[in-house]
C-alpha cells in the first residue's frame, strides 16, 4: 500500500544527499513531490531519472530560500498549478565546524539566514493554507547538536536548537487543525556535508551505540513516515536517528 499516494509534498535541499533521499523515500511511497534546489540542477536531473520508475513523480523546483521574494513566487506557481501541499520537509541548511571563540558574525549571519529565518519563513507561509484544509505534516531536519551541542559546531548547534523550540511550539499552535509539526535530529551521516577523514570517522563511530555512520535512507524512512496517517498521533517531536550517539 502507498502510504502518500497522489499527495503533493514539498522538499527543501532536494539536491543534498539527505534531502534527495527523503524524494526518492517519498516518490516510493507514491507522492507528488516538488525537491526545491537552488543551483545544482545536474543532480536534480539524475535524481529524476534515478526515480522515473518508483510510483510517485518528483519535480525539481529552483528557488533561493534566502529571498522572500523568490520564495513567495515559487510558492503562488505551486498553488496554480498543483493540488494543495500535504507535506512540508525542511531539509535545506549549511553546515558550520568552527570554534565558538573563533566565529563571529560574518560566520553566523548566512548560517542563521537559511537554517533558521528562510526555515520558518517558508513554513510560515505553508502552513496558513494547511489550516483552512485542517490537515498538514510539517517536518523539520533538526540535528542531534541541536539537542545536546557538539564541539566545534556552535552556531551550527544554535540554529538547529531554534528549529527545535520553533517546531515544539508551533505543534501545540497548529495541531487543533489536524496538522503535526515534529523534528528529525540526525546524528553523523555518511556522506557530504559531514565530510570526515578516515580518522575521525574512526573516532565519531567509537561514540556511536551501532558503531557506524548513519545512512541517508535511514534518516528519509523517519520522515516518509512522520508524513505519512500512521504517524497522526506524533506531534512535537525531535525525533533522534542517531544510532545512539553520545557526543
Amino acid at each position: 500500500m502507498l502510504e502518500l499516494n497522489g499527495r503533493v509534498c514539498l522538499v527543501t535541499g532536494a539536491s543534498g544527499v539527505l534531502g534527495a533521499a527523503i524524494c526518492e523515500e517519498l516518490v516510493r511511497e507514491g507522492a507528488w513531490v516538488f525537491g526545491v534546489y537552488q543551483h545544482n540542477i545536474e543532480r536534480m536531473q539524475a535524481l529524476v531519472a534515478e526515480t522515473a520508475e518508483l510510483p510517485g513523480t518528483l519535480i525539481p523546483v529552483a528557488c533561493d530560500l534566502t529571498c522572500a521574494e523568490d520564495t513567495s513566487r515559487m510558492l503562488a506557481t505551486l498553488a496554480a498549478d498543483s493540488r494543495p501541499i500535504h507535506a512540508l520537509v525542511c531539509c535545506a541548511g549549511k553546515m558550520l565546524r568552527k570554534s565558538a571563540l573563533l566565529s563571529n558574525q560574518l560566520d553566523g549571519d548566512p548560517l542563521f539566514e537559511l537554517n533558521v529565518e528562510a526555515t520558518i519563513r517558508l513554513v510560515r507561509q505553508v502552513v496558513r493554507p494547511m489550516l483552512g484544509q485542517r490537515a498538514g505534516r510539517v517536518v523539520l531536519l533538526g540535528s542531534l547538536a541541536g539537542e545536546s551541542g557538539m564541539p566545534g559546531q556552535s552556531l551550527y548547534a544554535a540554529s538547529k536548537a531554534a528549529l527545535h523550540g520553533y517546531a515544539r511550539s508551533l505543534a501545540f499552535e497548529v495541531g487543533g487543525f489536524g496538522i503535526t509539526v515534529n523534528v528529525v535530529a540526525p546524528g553523523a551521516v555518511a556522506g557530504p556535508p559531514t565530510h570526515y577523514s578516515a580518522a575521525e570517522e574512526q573516532q565519531v563511530c567509537q561514540r556511536i551505540g551501532l558503531r557506524r555512520l548513519g545512512r541517508p535512507e535511514e534518516v528519509a524512512a523517519v520522515v516518509g513516515f512522520l508524513a505519512s496517517a500512521r504517524a497522526s498521533y506524533i506531534n512535537g517531536a525531535v525525533i533522534a536517528v542517531d544510532g545512539g550517539g553520545r557526543f
